[in-house]
């Protein structure tokens, strides 16, 4: 078994320092490639259970950041409707209403 793409991977994995040439050849980077499925149990299946775990480091982020942006977008229509009531607009700033919805993570239900 090899993979068309191993001999890039080869070529890639070449470097001269001028003393020193290393890289590894075709046939080692297929030895490579046998043995980490070996490891892996040949399982490549990936899940969207699995995403969701491994990425919510940067999608928490992205939640938050949705929220701030639509207490701003809520506060900021609340000042242009009542420019004279900044206690209205303030409070508009700490109740989104949609908000609720983007803290939710969507296996939680």
């Amino acid at each position: 078994m090899t993979t068309r793409m191993n001999k890039y991977w080869a070529r890639y994995s070449s470097i001269n320092t001028g003393q020193h040439t290393f890289g590894f050849n075709c046939t080692e980077v297929n030895l490579m490639e046998k043995l980490l499925l070996f490891l892996l149990n040949w399982k490549l299946r990936i899940t969207e259970q699995d995403l969701w775990r491994e990425l919510e480091i940067f999608l928490k982020r992205i939640r938050v950041r949705m929220v701030d942006e639509a207490r701003q977008q809520e506060a900021y229509a609340g000042v242009e409707r009542f420019p004279g009531n900044m206690i209205w607009s303030l409070g508009t700033l700490f109740s989104c209403n949609g908000c609720s919805k983007l803290l939710r993570h969507p296996s939680s239900g």
